[in-house]
């Protein structure tokens, strides 16, 4: 297209000087219409880029939605429920350092009580210990 577009300039800038050596159009009106076949080339440079970027967002769309419709491999609805907990968890005044970094404690003093059936959020800036306690309960 960018070609096309660069010959269609050049066929009004030839076309159009030959018409102001020939008094028939004036430097002005050349320069207008120039000007404005540039505005239309421009136009539709974007206009393509659209199309490509259109037909690029049709085909991740057709991926999308063939991922959608695919049926899952392991059933939605029914399987096994774990059995009711009836224990807690207790953390009381734990100490740990990662051995990499034995010189920097991650925990110190911690304690926490989760009752069966609770609910609890750990919350903390980055850092804090958060990932920590989850895996040392593992």
């Amino acid at each position: 297209i960018g070609f096309l577009m660069s010959v269609a300039i050049l066929v009004v800038v030839y076309y159009g000087a030959t018409l102001v050596i020939h008094g028939k159009l004036s430097v002005g009106d050349l320069t207008s219409f120039i000007l404005y076949t540039i505005y239309i080339a421009v136009d539709l440079a974007m206009l393509s880029g659209l199309y490509t970027e259109f037909m690029n967002a049709v085909g991740a769309g057709e991926r999308i939605f063939r991922i959608i419709d695919t049926q899952p491999s392991i059933p939605t609805t029914g399987g096994l429920w774990p059995a009711r907990c009836e224990g807690k968890v207790t953390f009381s005044q734990v100490n740990f350092t990662y051995p990499t970094r034995s010189d920097v404690p991650v925990l110190t003093d911690f304690s926490l009580t989760v009752e069966p059936n609770q609910t609890v959020a750990l919350v903390g800036a980055s850092g804090s210990g958060k990932s920590t306690v989850l895996c040392l309960l593992e």
